[in-house]
Protein backbone atom coordinates (compact mmCIF):
# COMPACT_ATOMS: atom_id res chain seq x y z
CA UNK A 1 0.00 0.00 0.00
CA UNK A 2 2.82 2.56 0.30
CA UNK A 3 3.29 2.56 -3.27
CA UNK A 4 -0.36 4.00 -2.94
CA UNK A 5 0.55 6.83 -1.01
CA UNK A 6 -1.32 4.49 1.92
CA UNK A 7 0.98 4.10 4.69
CA UNK A 8 -2.47 3.54 7.33
CA UNK A 9 -5.27 1.89 6.88
CA UNK A 10 -8.47 2.36 9.30
CA UNK A 11 -10.51 -0.49 9.12
CA UNK A 12 -14.10 0.56 10.21
CA UNK A 13 -16.44 -2.75 10.53
CA UNK A 14 -17.62 -6.21 11.76
CA UNK A 15 -16.18 -9.90 11.62
CA UNK A 16 -15.64 -9.99 7.83
CA UNK A 17 -14.04 -6.30 7.69
CA UNK A 18 -11.97 -6.63 10.86
CA UNK A 19 -10.77 -10.40 9.84
CA UNK A 20 -9.69 -9.12 6.48
CA UNK A 21 -7.65 -6.29 8.20
CA UNK A 22 -5.85 -8.63 10.05
CA UNK A 23 -4.72 -9.96 7.39
CA UNK A 24 -3.48 -6.97 5.88
CA UNK A 25 -2.02 -6.64 9.49
CA UNK A 26 0.02 -10.03 9.05
CA UNK A 27 1.71 -8.27 6.08
CA UNK A 28 2.47 -5.44 7.50
CA UNK A 29 -0.20 -3.11 6.95
CA UNK A 30 -0.42 -0.76 9.28
CA UNK A 31 -4.23 -0.73 10.28
CA UNK A 32 -6.41 0.60 13.31
CA UNK A 33 -9.63 -1.34 14.04
CA UNK A 34 -12.79 0.04 15.21
CA UNK A 35 -15.50 -2.30 15.69
CA UNK A 36 -19.01 -1.55 14.27
CA UNK A 37 -21.66 -3.99 13.86
CA UNK A 38 -25.07 -3.97 14.65
CA UNK A 39 -24.79 -7.32 16.17
CA UNK A 40 -22.47 -6.49 18.73
CA UNK A 41 -20.66 -9.78 18.41
CA UNK A 42 -16.59 -8.63 17.64
CA UNK A 43 -14.85 -10.71 19.92
CA UNK A 44 -12.47 -9.26 22.25
CA UNK A 45 -14.56 -5.99 22.16
CA UNK A 46 -17.28 -5.14 24.84
CA UNK A 47 -19.26 -2.43 22.52
CA UNK A 48 -19.48 -1.82 18.84
CA UNK A 49 -20.64 1.06 16.83
CA UNK A 50 -23.88 0.70 15.54
CA UNK A 51 -25.35 -1.33 18.39
CA UNK A 52 -27.04 1.51 20.14
CA UNK A 53 -28.75 2.62 16.94
CA UNK A 54 -29.90 -1.03 16.27
CA UNK A 55 -31.56 -1.28 19.80
CA UNK A 56 -33.25 2.35 19.72
CA UNK A 57 -34.77 1.86 16.04
CA UNK A 58 -35.62 -2.19 17.05
CA UNK A 59 -37.94 -0.23 20.17
CA UNK A 60 -39.30 2.69 18.07
CA UNK A 61 -40.32 0.17 15.38
CA UNK A 62 -41.94 -2.37 17.80
CA UNK A 63 -43.60 0.09 20.15
CA UNK A 64 -45.16 1.66 17.23
CA UNK A 65 -46.09 -1.63 16.16
CA UNK A 66 -47.34 -2.85 19.36
CA UNK A 67 -50.95 -1.19 18.59
CA UNK A 68 -51.54 -2.85 16.37
CA UNK A 69 -50.76 -6.35 16.89
CA UNK A 70 -52.99 -5.82 20.11
CA UNK A 71 -55.71 -3.77 18.69
CA UNK A 72 -56.04 -6.90 16.14
CA UNK A 73 -55.02 -9.65 19.25
CA UNK A 74 -52.61 -11.26 17.61
CA UNK A 75 -48.97 -12.73 18.67
CA UNK A 76 -46.35 -10.34 17.06
CA UNK A 77 -43.39 -11.73 15.82
CA UNK A 78 -40.77 -9.58 15.12
CA UNK A 79 -37.44 -10.62 12.95
CA UNK A 80 -33.89 -8.99 13.56
CA UNK A 81 -30.64 -8.76 12.54
CA UNK A 82 -28.29 -11.79 14.11
CA UNK A 83 -26.68 -14.39 11.90
CA UNK A 84 -24.53 -15.94 14.76
CA UNK A 85 -25.42 -13.98 17.81
CA UNK A 86 -28.36 -12.85 19.31
CA UNK A 87 -27.37 -9.64 21.33
CA UNK A 88 -29.56 -7.26 19.58
CA UNK A 89 -32.89 -9.27 19.26
CA UNK A 90 -31.73 -10.42 23.56
CA UNK A 91 -31.26 -6.47 24.47
CA UNK A 92 -34.41 -5.29 22.76
CA UNK A 93 -36.51 -8.21 24.32
CA UNK A 94 -35.33 -7.36 28.05
CA UNK A 95 -36.32 -3.71 27.46
CA UNK A 96 -39.93 -4.29 25.90
CA UNK A 97 -40.42 -6.99 28.40
CA UNK A 98 -40.96 -9.75 25.73
CA UNK A 99 -39.92 -13.18 24.49
CA UNK A 100 -36.66 -13.79 22.08
CA UNK A 101 -35.22 -16.63 20.20
CA UNK A 102 -31.07 -16.42 19.61
CA UNK A 103 -28.85 -18.37 17.82
CA UNK A 104 -26.72 -19.43 20.39
CA UNK A 105 -29.45 -21.11 22.11
CA UNK A 106 -31.79 -23.52 20.49
CA UNK A 107 -35.43 -23.17 22.26
CA UNK A 108 -38.02 -25.83 22.55
CA UNK A 109 -40.32 -24.74 20.61
CA UNK A 110 -43.57 -26.39 22.57
CA UNK A 111 -42.23 -24.57 25.32
CA UNK A 112 -42.05 -21.03 23.86
CA UNK A 113 -45.41 -20.99 22.06
CA UNK A 114 -46.77 -22.28 25.40
CA UNK A 115 -45.49 -19.10 27.19
CA UNK A 116 -46.70 -16.88 24.44
CA UNK A 117 -49.93 -18.19 24.62
CA UNK A 118 -50.13 -17.47 28.13
CA UNK A 119 -48.65 -14.25 27.83
CA UNK A 120 -51.48 -13.49 25.42
CA UNK A 121 -54.18 -14.95 27.89
CA UNK A 122 -52.64 -12.86 30.94
CA UNK A 123 -52.36 -9.49 28.72
CA UNK A 124 -55.47 -7.20 29.20
CA UNK A 125 -55.20 -6.48 25.58
CA UNK A 126 -54.47 -10.01 24.42
CA UNK A 127 -51.64 -10.20 22.60
CA UNK A 128 -48.25 -11.25 23.06
CA UNK A 129 -44.58 -10.24 21.38
CA UNK A 130 -41.42 -12.49 20.32
CA UNK A 131 -38.39 -11.31 18.58
CA UNK A 132 -36.13 -13.59 16.70
CA UNK A 133 -32.58 -13.11 15.87
CA UNK A 134 -32.36 -14.27 12.06
CA UNK A 135 -30.30 -17.25 13.61
CA UNK A 136 -32.29 -18.01 15.74
CA UNK A 137 -33.15 -21.83 15.82
CA UNK A 138 -35.47 -24.19 17.76
CA UNK A 139 -34.73 -27.85 18.62
CA UNK A 140 -34.92 -29.97 15.61
CA UNK A 141 -34.87 -26.75 12.98
CA UNK A 142 -32.12 -25.29 10.86
CA UNK A 143 -32.93 -22.08 9.71
CA UNK A 144 -32.65 -22.33 5.97
CA UNK A 145 -30.45 -20.65 3.25
CA UNK A 146 -30.93 -19.70 -0.19
CA UNK A 147 -28.93 -17.23 -3.15
CA UNK A 148 -25.05 -16.86 -3.91
CA UNK A 149 -22.58 -16.82 -1.00
CA UNK A 150 -22.18 -12.92 -0.69
CA UNK A 151 -18.06 -12.22 -0.91
CA UNK A 152 -17.44 -13.26 2.81
CA UNK A 153 -19.31 -16.89 1.51
CA UNK A 154 -22.35 -16.09 3.48
CA UNK A 155 -25.82 -17.01 1.82
CA UNK A 156 -28.83 -15.03 2.45
CA UNK A 157 -31.08 -17.10 5.84
CA UNK A 158 -35.22 -17.54 4.66
CA UNK A 159 -37.25 -15.74 7.94
CA UNK A 160 -37.14 -17.48 10.84
CA UNK A 161 -40.12 -15.22 11.67
CA UNK A 162 -42.55 -16.81 9.19
CA UNK A 163 -41.42 -20.40 9.68
CA UNK A 164 -42.07 -19.87 13.45
CA UNK A 165 -45.27 -17.76 12.51
CA UNK A 166 -46.87 -20.98 10.96
CA UNK A 167 -45.49 -23.50 14.00
CA UNK A 168 -47.45 -20.78 16.20
CA UNK A 169 -50.04 -21.20 13.97
CA UNK A 170 -50.31 -25.36 13.53
CA UNK A 171 -49.70 -25.75 17.52
CA UNK A 172 -51.75 -23.26 18.89
CA UNK A 173 -54.27 -22.05 16.24
CA UNK A 174 -53.50 -18.38 17.17
CA UNK A 175 -52.76 -15.68 14.32
CA UNK A 176 -49.87 -14.11 14.16
CA UNK A 177 -48.48 -10.74 12.40
CA UNK A 178 -44.84 -11.11 11.20
CA UNK A 179 -42.85 -8.03 11.22
CA UNK A 180 -39.21 -8.37 9.29
CA UNK A 181 -37.17 -5.28 11.07
CA UNK A 182 -33.81 -6.53 9.56
CA UNK A 183 -33.04 -3.51 7.09
CA UNK A 184 -35.47 -1.13 9.01
CA UNK A 185 -32.57 -1.24 11.79
CA UNK A 186 -29.88 -1.13 9.37
CA UNK A 187 -31.39 1.66 7.20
Amino acid sequence: LPTLGIHHLIAIGGDDTLGYAAKLDELGVKVIAIPKTMDNDVRNTEYCIGFSTALTRALDNIGRQRTTVGSHERIGVFRVLGRDAGYTALYTAYVTSMRCGIPEYKFNLQRMVELLVADKRNNPSNYALVILSEGAEWEGFTVQEYGEPDAFGHRKKMSVGEAFSEEVKRLANEETIVSDLTYDLRG
